[in-house]
């Protein structure tokens, strides 16, 4: 029996605290690559996202933190760690 792929892509987006804790990033903009559908994350990190047949890359993006592109094959749930762009001296 072939697996169904569900009509939209799950996740959370996280950055991780100087003690090394996951800390949730509200407002997150996730979007497919290449469209304008997008989705951003709620208060705790998580958004759902509808799929297209435009594009499988998704585009994880925040203000002060380096952009990720994921390819999302399958039903799977995205979980992203995002990094700060911002160096202090």
């Amino acid at each position: 029996m072939a697996q169904e792929v569900s009509d939209f892509v799950k996740g959370r987006i996280v950055e991780e605290d100087e003690q090394g804790h996951e800390v949730p990033l509200e407002g997150a903009n996730v979007y497919w690559l290449g469209t304008t559908t997008g989705s951003a994350s709620d208060q705790k990190g998580f958004f759902s996202l509808n799929r297209t047949d435009e594009s499988n890359m998704l585009v994880v993006s925040f203000v002060g933190y380096v952009n990720d592109t994921i390819e999302v094959v399958g039903d799977r749930h995205i979980h992203v760690k995002l990094k700060s762009s911002i160096q202090l001296d």
